[in-house]
């Protein structure tokens, strides 16, 4: 649960945000996976409306089946990019 801590946290300094995934990679192997996902993060600021800030990155995740379920092993975001804009 402290993920879940955390994450609340840091969103606390957005209004809004908006994820938008792009294609995901996944390779099985046996009991376990890895998946590649892309993603664009719009942020709006809490105390700008109208500044954005933008986050370009990747999710690395590593899955693994337990019986007939996926769990995640590990998840990860690879930072690509950031820019803020002021409104």
């Amino acid at each position: 649960m402290e993920f879940r801590r955390v994450l609340f946290r840091s969103l606390a300094a957005f209004g809004q945000t908006q994820h938008m995934l792009g294609p995901q990679l996944v390779q099985v192997d046996g009991d376990v996976a890895s998946v590649r996902t892309d993603v664009q993060a719009l942020h709006y600021l809490m105390d700008d409306p109208e500044s954005t800030f933008t986050l370009w990155a990747t999710y690395l995740t590593n899955m693994r089946r337990e019986g007939a379920v996926w769990k995640i092993a590990r998840h990860e975001l690879v930072r690509r990019g950031t820019r803020l804009q002021k409104g």
